[in-house]
């Protein structure tokens, strides 16, 4: 897979090469492809050189003490009103988002829908384990002052009739932090991490939520304060649901599907698999760089060394039932979805525990002794 990936790479590059040179004069400098992000990147949209530290895990101390319900920014830095002054929306990416900005001049970026939950609900979790994630909290609704129709392209169905800047139906608030920049994206075959515990453990926490986004555009490179540079992921709403082959096939923040994927496809000795990669549809067989985009994506929960696998699953399993149940209690779901979310994510931790015991050549999970016949 990963020499079709190259391949595919390298045919890309000589198209668009020659793309270049038959039609010159057609380049022109890009946006920031940013997505949901925090400050613009640098022009080249890679990262600048920075003297500080690269990180992309830090230890979480005391894990069973951890908040669930708030992550990253606990309660202190949570949004405590309603009433928001709207700045601008935001175009990137395909989900309805704005900025405002509250009574005590914090500006926060407002995301709706159903990735409210799924974004937020999967921050929390990530940063239970060590991951550097964003400090995302979930509002029922808020009203924006200067919020209308009028200013928005997307989202309408999420704006109340009544045109006073009412957004209900959920949001997500992301806190912007003062000081801090977005210096890129980070690739996940070409970081300073690769091989890494703690790289591979990030891999494992894509798979234990589903994200069938695990794309660079959502990988940001992010200086801070400190000093230090945080490799985070800071779009992780793709998750909690399906993983298809088309946007008719996979789904976010759906408790049925999340429950009937398949979590672990395959073990061997050294490796884990993580869910059966979905066949690109027939439009990305002529799309090279969307076929390259799938094929790239599938390839990042493959092929897991076992023994990192071993060490996230440890840390995971230090997280009592309650905890995780706070991170879907945090984002609105009502209490058959927390319990059924929860459910599944502690399945599938179990699971990860029951690895150890795998050996031989690669088997699918199943059938692997010491592992959970429904490793959901």
């Amino acid at each position: 897979m990963r020499r079709e990936l190259r391949i595919f790479r390298s045919l890309f590059a000589l198209v668009m090469l020659a793309a270049f040179v038959a039609v010159p004069g057609v380049a022109k400098k890009g946006k920031n492809s940013g997505g949901d992000s925090g400050e613009k990147a640098g022009k080249s949209g890679k990262a600048k050189e920075a003297a500080g530290p690269k990180l992309i895990w830090q230890d979480p101390g005391d894990i069973s003490q951890l908040n669930l319900y708030y992550g990253s920014g606990g309660a202190e830095h949570a949004p405590t009103g309603t009433e928001y002054k709207f700045i601008s929306e935001d175009l990137n990416g395909t989900t309805p988002k704005f900025d405002v900005k509250d009574e005590n001049g914090v500006k926060w970026r407002a995301k709706l829908g159903i990735d409210a939950k799924c974004d937020t609900a999967a921050a929390h979790l990530l940063w239970a384990v060590g991951y550097f994630a964003p400090e995302n909290y979930y509002v029922p609704s808020l009203r924006a002052e200067g919020l209308t129709e009028h200013n928005m392209k997307r989202g309408h169905e999420w704006i109340a009739l009544s045109g006073d800047g009412t957004v209900v139906g959920g949001v997500r608030l992301k806190r912007k932090i003062k000081g801090e920049k977005k210096l890129g994206e980070w690739d996940w075959f070409k970081n300073p991490f690769v091989g890494t515990k703690e790289y591979d453990g990030l891999r494992v926490m894509m798979a234990l939520i589903g994200n069938w986004d695990a794309a660079t555009k959502n990988n940001h490179i992010l200086s801070k304060k400190t000093g230090e540079i945080h490799y985070e992921i800071t779009d992780l709403d793709a998750s909690f649901g399906k993983t298809g082959d088309n946007a008719l096939n996979r789904s976010r923040g759906r408790l049925k599907d999340y429950e009937d994927f398949k979590f672990i496809d395959s073990v061997s000795a050294q490796y884990v698999n993580f869910a059966p990669r979905p066949r690109p549809p027939l439009v990305q067989k002529v799309d090279l760089p969307a076929h390259i985009l799938h094929t790239e994506i599938a390839e990042v929960m493959q092929r897991v060394p076992i023994d990192h696998v071993q060490w996230i699953a440890g840390l995971l399993s230090q997280l009592s039932a309650e905890q995780i149940r706070d991170a879907f209690r945090s984002v609105g779901f009502n209490q058959e979805e927390v319990e059924g979310f929860s459910a599944v994510v502690e399945k599938r931790i179990e699971a990860l525990k029951n690895l150890g015991t795998a050996s031989g050549a690669e088997t699918p999970v199943a059938a692997q002794s010491g592992a959970s016949p429904d490793p959901r």
